[in-house]
């Protein structure tokens, strides 16, 4: 009985690591397209300056 109740905590770590994995890439992720757009709206706004 011990036995199982180890491999069942073990499960659980194990799924709790792998869903937090996903998650942080995921947020990764959206960091990355965030921090794109950014650059693009300033890089847009530097080219408006420089036409006025």
């Amino acid at each position: 009985m011990r036995r199982y109740g180890l491999i069942i905590i073990a499960g659980i770590c194990l799924a709790v690591l792998v869903y937090g994995h996903l998650h942080w890439k995921n947020i990764s992720q959206a960091a990355g397209v965030e921090a794109r757009e950014a650059a693009v709206k300033v890089i847009k706004e530097e080219k408006k300056k420089g036409e006025h």
